[in-house]
């Protein structure tokens, strides 16, 4: 006779009550625990000199919560602290922090100055990066950031300077950005990488750039699922604007 399957309730029972499954559990909560002190730790005199200069934070991850303007004070200490060795997770807190600073032109130059000494990495830092420096970028940093984007060395974390071209660039006409994200997305078609036509083909429908329908329409086949989705969903867009027939 087939057996009849447990409910939620008691497979929960079951390990409640199961000495090995505790015992992993405990471990692995332990384990959890030291990381997080150690991850902690090491962020102490970064978060020292945060207090001294006025922030009051307890984490690092308190950034998320703060007010806007509390950051002016911020900034030097953790533009200091995001050149030392730091753990992964500790370096990514202290980009979004970063994340949230107001436009500073000195400040992007680091930022970007950091980014082109990781050697193209691509990781999620490297993403994190481009996202600050789209926060804090400014017209003067315009020209670095589009040699950047038309260097695909970089990889993809590059397409997040995007956000940065259309923030800057309406300030000497919104075509030129179009028409360079439009060039990014032409260059990308035949990439593994998926990241920079998505994100291209995102901004584009933001800015209802219509001249680029043609062209995300042949996307709506590509091989890769997320780009065949999202080229779908901006022709959509655009032909409802357009007025074109489905």
């Amino acid at each position: 006779m087939k057996k009849k399957p447990l409910t939620t309730e008691e497979f929960m029972e079951q390990l409640a009550n199961d000495p090995d499954y505790q015992k992993r559990l405990k471990e692995r909560r332990e384990e959890l625990d030291r990381l997080h002190e150690t991850r902690y730790q090491e962020t102490i005199p970064l978060l020292k000199e945060l207090n001294a200069a006025g922030v009051k934070v307890e984490h690092i991850w308190d950034f998320m919560k703060l007010e806007n303007g509390t950051y002016e004070n911020a900034i030097p200490i953790l533009m200091r602290h995001l050149k030392k060795e730091y753990s992964r997770l500790n370096i990514n807190s202290i980009m979004r922090a970063l994340a949230g600073a107001d436009p500073d032109p000195s400040v992007t130059r680091e930022l970007l100055q950091i980014y082109k000494s990781r050697k193209y990495k691509d990781d999620e830092v490297d993403h994190l990066i481009c996202s600050a420096v789209a926060s804090t970028c400014t017209i003067e940093n315009l020209e670095e950031i589009k040699e950047i984007l038309a260097d695909d060395s970089y990889g993809g974390s590059r397409a997040d300077l995007m956000m940065a071209l259309v923030k800057l660039e309406p300030l000497k006409g919104i075509k030129k950005a179009i028409t360079m994200i439009i060039k990014l997305l032409e260059e990308d078609r035949t990439s593994s990488e998926s990241y920079i036509s998505y994100v291209a083909m995102d901004i584009l429908s933001k800015v209802n750039a219509y001249e680029a329908r043609d062209l995300i329409n042949t996307f709506t086949t590509d091989k890769r699922s997320d780009i065949r989705a999202m080229a779908k969903r901006v022709v959509k867009k655009f032909d409802k604007k357009l007025n074109i027939n489905q």
